[in-house]
């Protein structure tokens, strides 16, 4: 792990360059960080406060920008997704509109694959639009999604303890049980499945769907990256980022909870060593280096 803190500028520049941006929100610059901390993490930049509890944030190295589900949640339809910069330009605030309860997402293709309630919604990134919606009728509340090399989708159903495949445009239930309870951030780590739950984070073999216990652990499990080397980041909703490992103590790497800020599902961008974080109830995104 890396302590060490690199100027704002330099760090921007040599991790991405120079970005581009376009839309109504391309002058309104992060907010550099006001306040410094002592954890491990350490923050790099801030956004303006104008997302709609924003609840996961992807990378599109493609195309060299993130994007960010919005839940919202104010009447039915209104979630949304907003691009942004990889140095916290909001590019375009409400990018797909239409939405119920946009969480976890993924990309296939260059197609943006996102988790909304009881449906797996279909975006085509070049055009900007929704293309299909997958519905599960039995679903109580999709939330993450992992995919494997051949294109295949495993979602998550915080509340109905259950994982939902989706393979050849056929969305149904895979696995569910009790050990699924509140299953919500996945990974798929080499060839096996990562979900974590309230109770332990689990190995899942995808031809047989047999679940072992991986890591044990408490508390939940909202977004979850590999470090490539057996140790794992995780978010929980409280506040707290961990660094994880088989058979080992839980290292806190960070915490926001005395802050009240909410660490959701986050993107790890493993070449630069960042960490972009949607903070849900304090909406904003926040970047952070090791």
């Amino acid at each position: 792990m890396k302590n060490s803190i690199f100027p704002f500028g330099l760090l921007m520049v040599v991790a991405f360059g120079i970005s581009s941006t376009a839309g109504s929100y391309a002058n309104q610059m992060p907010q550099k960080a006001n306040t410094s901390t002592k954890d491990t993490l350490q923050l790099i930049w801030e956004t303006v406060k104008e997302f709609k509890k924003p609840e996961c944030v992807f990378y599109n190295s493609k195309v060299n920008e993130l994007y960010v589900s919005n839940i919202n949640d104010t009447v039915r339809g209104d979630g949304f997704i907003s691009k942004i910069s990889p140095d916290g330009k909001i590019i375009d605030l409400k990018w797909i509109t239409g939405l119920d309860n946009p969480c976890g997402m993924c990309i296939y293709k260059q197609k943006l694959y996102v988790a909304d309630n009881k449906n797996v919604v279909e975006i085509d990134i070049k055009k900007g639009k929704i293309v299909r919606k997958f519905r599960a009728e039995d679903a109580k509340a999709l939330n993450d999604i992992a995919i494997d090399s051949k294109g295949t989708l495993y979602i998550s159903d915080f509340k109905g303890s259950s994982i939902y495949r989706m393979k050849g445009g056929k969305l149904e239930q895979w696995i569910s049980g009790p050990q699924l309870k509140d299953v919500n951030g996945m990974l798929f780590d080499g060839n096996k499945l990562l979900a974590g739950t309230s109770t332990n984070i689990y190995s899942i073999d995808i031809s047989s769907a047999k679940l072992e216990v991986f890591i044990e652990r408490k508390g939940f499990v909202d977004g979850l990256s590999s470090l490539g080397d057996g140790r794992y980041i995780v978010s929980d909703w409280r506040g707290n980022i961990t660094m994880v490992e088989q058979k080992k103590p839980d290292i806190l790497i960070y915490s926001s909870v005395d802050k009240r800020i909410n660490q959701a599902d986050f993107y790890y961008l493993k070449s630069k060593k960042i960490i972009f974080s949607p903070n849900f109830s304090d909406n904003r995104v926040r970047a952070y280096s090791f």
